[in-house]
């Protein structure tokens, strides 16, 4: 794999990272983007879950998932390096569901979880074991992966649900009475016990199981204790009465008040969490505005500039075979609809191809250009590679020509090149060529080709006839062949039509010898 980095050079390093990655547009790198988001905000969440338990067995373990999620995360920006990138990332997203397992395990036995809260730890461990085996066994590895999926979020509904145990105590009613009642204070009888709920207040967790409670609900949603119960009021005993000796009468000792110190040991901490809440919101600010800035650069960046590079990559290739209008409209009668002139051999990125027009976009310039006079790049190449010299491009001009050319190459499956089939020819006007252009219609605007074409390897040669349909764009009809069994050049083609509209063209070679062909109309 070392190896295989080294050789590559940079540019198919970014191809191939474009090319296997970047495909966002398929809607993966969004949808990796909202994962990441939905870690950022798990990532916060897990923390202030952390900071409000009074174990510190449980808080360890929350924050240990905590870390877990941000393994997470690197996984998923891993699977965008090349070559190592995919495993890298599936091991520490094997790192993570273990990380997951063992900090749900030990959440089972959390002091501060109830029995719904501890549930819900099991169902998480349960759901990272799925993922695990997920990972492992390819073809029905989804389906543990959805049902882990399932299991996490019932998982922390539960927890969600539970709460902590008994976060407030049973409040015991330890009225003290004195029965001594001239020598109690009466503002010491009246006032209430600072720890029971006064009439009209709802507590915040039952005082039975500790469960948490709305204000509207009568009774407690877990254990069923009737909240608006009022604690009964202690049955005073009797006791007989007894005069005090007057001179055994103690006065009754207030509490002393609190100090200033005790009041700002009790403000302190208050004030300490609110700052650390603020600190931990801020950072969640900066997190989230992070990513959604992120999202918006890499939204930009697919639309105006992958979107466009990866619809030219896949896009069709096809090359002019003759020189070639780029219009702007689909309109070949109008003038000022050019763009450029095309010449022969410009690759064109096709975005799509018609019967008649082909949208087309050549030298960064995006037109129309006629469907006709285009060629697959194995059609062109084949073209391209019969021209033996420069002249025999010129004779053979006209766009039907060469298409003539190229269908009896396919025609027999003949190829071309240096060492295969090309045609030769002197320049354009000379009396004796390989190239002739007899009339075979008959009609004032009807053609026809003749060229000899030769396989350089085998020195074999055979002379072609091709005919035309007269109706625009002209096709190639082809007439016959002939096999010559020597290096000879056309001198004269003749047509004669006779009284049973047959059709004979007579050849005459530069030796002086000649070839008569019955081609049909």
């Amino acid at each position: 794999m070392l190896s295989s980095l080294s050789s590559s050079s940079s540019e198919d390093f970014m191809e191939a990272w474009l090319s296997s990655n970047i495909d966002i547009l398929s809607g993966t790198t969004v949808a990796n983007i909202l994962v990441v988001i939905g870690f950022v905000i798990y990532y916060t969440g897990l923390k202030s879950f952390a900071e409000i338990q009074k174990d510190d067995f449980t808080a360890e373990n929350i924050l240990k998932i905590r870390r877990a999620a941000i393994c997470g995360v690197i996984a998923l920006l891993l699977g965008y390096i090349p070559f190592i990138g995919g495993f890298g990332g599936w091991i520490l997203n094997l790192v993570m569901y273990f990380m997951l397992a063992s900090a749900y395990g030990y959440l089972r036995y959390s002091p501060v979880f109830n029995i719904r809260a501890k549930a819900g730890a099991r169902l998480l461990r349960s759901a990272a074991i799925m993922y695990i085996i997920g990972m492992f066994i390819p073809i029905i590895g989804g389906l543990f992966s959805f049902m882990g999926l399932l299991m996490t979020i019932i998982g922390w509904g539960r927890i969600r649900k539970g709460g902590p145990i008994a976060a407030v105590a049973s409040v015991a009613t330890n009225i003290t009475y004195n029965y001594y009642t001239s020598s109690v204070p009466t503002e010491t009888l009246s006032s209430p016990n600072p720890a029971t709920p006064t009439s009209g207040e709802r507590p915040k967790f039952c005082p039975h199981c500790g469960a948490p409670c709305k204000e509207y609900q009568r009774y407690c949603p877990n254990c069923g204790f009737e909240l608006d119960k009022k604690p009964e009021e202690p049955v005073m005993p009797i006791v007989e009465k007894k005069e005090p000796p007057a001179t055994k009468v103690e006065p009754v000792r207030t509490p002393p008040e609190p100090s200033t110190a005790d009041t700002t040991s009790k403000e302190a901490p208050s004030k300490q969490e609110k700052n650390q809440r603020d600190k931990s919101n801020k950072q969640a600010l900066v997190l989230i505005s992070g990513v959604v800035i992120f999202l918006i650069i890499g939204l930009c960046v697919y639309n105006f500039w992958y979107k466009p590079y990866a619809t030219d990559r896949d896009a069709l290739r096809y090359y002019t075979f003759t020189n070639l209008n780029l219009r702007s409209s689909e309109n070949a009668e109008l003038k000022d609809n050019i763009i450029e002139m095309l010449p022969y051999g410009t690759e064109l990125i096709t975005y799509g191809k018609g019967y008649s027009w082909a949208r087309v976009k050549a030298n960064g310039k995006e037109g129309h250009v006629a469907a006709h006079l285009i060629l697959s790049k194995e059609d062109f190449q084949l073209l391209d590679g019969v021209w033996g010299n420069e002249e025999a491009k010129k004779c053979v001009g006209s766009a039907h020509y060469r298409l003539a050319v190229i269908d009896y190459l396919k025609r027999n499956e003949f190829f071309s090149g240096a060492r295969e089939w090309q045609i030769f020819s002197k320049p354009y006007g000379s009396a004796q060529n390989t190239i002739a252009y007899p009339n075979l219609s008959q009609e004032e605007n009807g053609d026809g080709l003749i060229f000899i074409v030769k396989n350089n390897r085998t020195n074999e040669r055979k002379l072609v006839i091709y005919g035309f349909t007269t109706t625009e764009p002209k096709s190639p009809v082809f007439k016959t062949d002939f096999r010559l069994e020597k290096d000879l050049s056309i001198q004269k083609a003749v047509c004669r039509l006779d009284k049973y509209d047959n059709l004979w063209i007579r050849v005459t070679f530069n030796d002086g010898s000649y070839k008569t062909f019955r081609v049909y109309m």
